[in-house]
């Protein structure tokens, strides 16, 4: 798992490590092993549910970027902003903390970390030429009614308080 906020580089995470982006606009975070059957998964949502994350056996990489760059990123690429909650959960996730830089200047360790021995360093410097993005109209329109009702009913719960 790899887990941040968003504008933080999970979608080109994604591509790197062929793991899921951003499965909870299709399916409620208790089934995600359901559903992908232990398929890498690269997250910005599942920092709003860190108790059950930590109890996930997948190893964790958990990436930080300075909340003002986060804002300005969304903004100019017309993103909703993140709730607040999002950065604080981050610091309760178990794992291996990086900056999201890292995934660029120190890709290796996070490599060997998930996934173990293999790192291809040719492949990972022809993806850091590319501008990886998620088309956010796209994926709302194509989001599973379900897993969002599921998701709303989870933070009216309050499983953040």
């Amino acid at each position: 798992m790899v887990i941040g906020p968003p504008r933080s580089g999970t979608k080109w995470c994604s591509i790197w490590l062929d793991a899921i982006h951003d499965p909870l606009w299709n399916c409620y975070y208790q089934d995600l092993d359901k559903k992908f059957g232990g398929k890498g998964i690269c997250c910005t949502g599942l920092g709003l549910f860190p108790d059950w994350v930590n109890e996930h056996p997948a190893p964790k990489v958990i990436l930080h970027r300075p909340v003002h760059e986060i804002e300005a990123s969304c903004i100019i690429n017309h993103f909703p902003l993140p709730p607040k909650i999002i950065y604080k959960n981050l610091d309760k996730i178990e794992g291996m903390h990086v900056a999201w830089t890292d995934l660029f200047q120190a890709p290796k360790l996070i490599y060997r970390h998930l996934i173990g021995p293999g790192f291809d360093p040719l492949r990972h410097a022809e993806l850091k030429k590319q501008n990886i993005q998620e088309d956010n109209y796209e994926r709302k329109k194509n989001a599973n009614p379900y897993a969002l009702k599921m998701l709303r009913k989870a933070l009216d719960r309050g499983y953040l308080m």
